[in-house]
């Protein structure tokens, strides 16, 4: 894979590491479109062997990022549009209330 491909993934694979990391803690629920994706109910997987960037339920599968030059779902597209592709993914914390 040429060095632009390896840029965009590791690119991809920057941001994914870093909302892997509030994701999996179970504080945190991603947002994407109006939809609620909650821990207890999805895996935030990153797929290091198919540079694949996926969140994951027992019915449901979201591709985030696939780096698969015969099949786009970001190898072809500029980082600049990655991130603002990424940018419409929010986080938000969920907190306990004591009522």
């Amino acid at each position: 894979m040429s060095s632009i491909y390896e840029a965009r993934w590791n690119n991809a694979l920057k941001w994914a590491n870093k909302v892997k990391s509030y994701f999996d803690t179970g504080d945190f629920v991603i947002r994407n479109d109006g939809e609620d994706y909650h821990p207890s109910e999805y895996k935030f997987i990153i797929d290091y062997s198919d540079k694949l960037i996926i969140l994951v339920s027992k019915h449901f599968r979201l591709c985030i990022y696939e780096c698969r030059l015969g099949w786009d779902h970001g190898s072809y597209t500029t980082i600049e549009d990655t991130n603002k592709m990424f940018a419409e993914f929010k986080l938000y914390k969920m907190q306990q209330v004591m009522l």
